[in-house]
């Protein structure tokens, strides 16, 4: 019965120890996840079609003990699982109806000195079962609460036949004992055992997962859960405090972010994304702390070589306004015909306009426009430079072209649970914030199936 467990996992994207405010957001729809339920049925009926229980023992007017039991679950159909968000609450709601079971058992019945060792075959016609869980906030991780969790099986669900010869009246009594004793003994064990095994497993998955992701051999980004998960309608919202911070100084920048929306219900993707212009403002900042705002170029210019080397001097103003606007100011040093003494420097403001994509499941940007809005020479001495600035628009290209380079050997990874892709992908630029919305596409495979059950 790790069925359950396993529909859990898929909510388990984004956890971390910072309760920062709310700078992304994640908005997943009830359909996804019941799509990821009829993705995982073929593979975790294998898991649970066989079950063995331990002996038991039960005392009364007629002692009985049981061992060798085992069942057999016939084949599942996803439709009788259900699935539910409860609008308004942290909760989900799952029910299962209509399990056919059959099972076998050696049973001793004892009745003051009568004795006798049979062997006993079990059916049931109609096993359910309802739970409620909820999501809890434990120290910026999300953590679940099994609320109840209760099976539905009655005494006339059960058929049961015993082997061999009795007298009537002493099979008739172990008969009725060992049905009470079977049906109690299921319910006990499911009932009293899978909630905190469920809990302890989920939990312990969740808490102990990393909250901090790299990006690139530099930066990572770290991500907390300020609040417990929530539903609304039809839609299961985390609420994530993240930012990007250099490798090993997972420090947050000293600014808040702006709010940004619960999720956007004229998009009918299956799940959305906010990422405030704060996280990524966060990692223009870092890449800045750093020193990894650099350019090199080398490149003939009018009949010159010129060799260029620029780097920011301050940290780049940056937001999201219907578009991606970045400013950054620089310091270039210029050196052409590999001469020493052709040296000089350029003092610039550049104003960029970046576009945003993604591939793969990662947000990448590229400069889509750029000009200068300021650009001074400091010169050293006697140098013509005439011709250089008849292709400081050459340089504008080749600059762009660089840090186009650069943005596209990084970018930002989107939450991903293994064994789902993206597909249907919609973008976004907001006030303060990027709106991306996806389709989940399942691909699980046995091995993976293998690798989530086994927490």
């Amino acid at each position: 019965m790790r069925l359950v467990i396993l529909l859990l996992l898929v909510l388990s994207a984004l956890h971390g120890t910072y309760a920062l405010k709310t700078s992304m957001r994640n908005s997943l729809r009830n359909q996804v996840l019941i799509d990821y339920k009829n993705a995982m049925i073929p593979i975790l009926y294998k898991k649970i079609a066989h079950m063995n229980f331990p002996p038991s023992h039960k005392s009364g007017s007629v002692d009985i003990d049981t061992w060798d039991t085992y069942v057999d679950v016939a084949p599942i159909s996803p439709a009788q699982i259900g699935i539910i968000f409860l609008s308004g609450t942290t909760s989900m709601q799952f029910t299962g109806s209509g399990f056919l079971v059959t099972g076998a058992s050696k049973v001793r019945a004892k009745w003051h000195f009568i004795q006798k060792t049979v062997d006993a075959r079990v059916r049931i016609t109609k096993l359910g079962f309802n739970a409620q869980i909820s999501f809890v906030c434990n120290g910026g991780k999300p953590n679940i609460v099994v609320n109840h969790f209760k099976i539905g099986l009655s005494s006339n669900d059960v058929s049961i036949d015993i082997g061999g010869g009795l007298i009537n009246w002493i099979l008739k009594l172990v008969i009725n004992m060992l049905k009470g004793r079977f049906i109690s003994g299921i319910v006990e064990s499911m009932e009293g055992k899978l909630p905190a095994q469920m809990t302890e497993q989920v939990n312990r998955r969740l808490n102990t997962l990393s909250s901090t992701v790299k990006i690139g051999p530099y930066l990572s980004l770290h991500y907390s859960f300020p609040e417990a998960p929530f539903v609304r309608n039809d839609y299961l919202l985390t609420s994530i405090a993240a930012f990007v911070h250099p490798n090993g100084n997972p420090n947050p920048p000293p600014y808040q972010p702006k709010d940004i929306p619960e999720f956007d219900a004229a998009i009918p993707q299956g799940i959305q994304f906010f990422i405030s212009d704060y996280v990524v403002k966060s990692a223009v900042d870092a890449s800045f702390a750093i020193g990894k705002l650099t350019a090199t170029m080398d490149r003939d210019i009018n009949g010159h070589n010129v060799k260029m080397l620029c780097r920011a001097t301050n940290s780049p103003s940056f937001n999201f306004i219907n578009a991606i606007d970045v400013v950054i100011d620089a310091l270039c040093d210029v050196t052409f015909d590999n001469q020493p003494t052709n040296r000089f420097a350029l003092v610039l403001q550049l104003h960029l306009n970046l576009k945003e994509y993604i591939r793969a499941a990662v947000i990448f940007f590229a400069i889509s426009q750029a000009s200068f809005t300021k650009l001074e020479y400091k010169i050293n001495g006697p140098v013509d430079i005439e011709w250089f600035k008849k292709g400081i628009n050459q340089v504008l290209e080749t600059a762009v072209a660089l840090v186009n380079g650069i943005l596209g050997e990084r970018g930002f990874p989107l939450p991903v649970v293994k064994g789902i892709d993206y597909t249907q992908t919609v973008q976004y630029i907001k006030n303060g914030y990027m709106e991306i919305g996806v389709n989940p596409v399942f691909n699980i495979t046995a091995m993976e199936a293998e690798d989530v059950a086994d927490v």
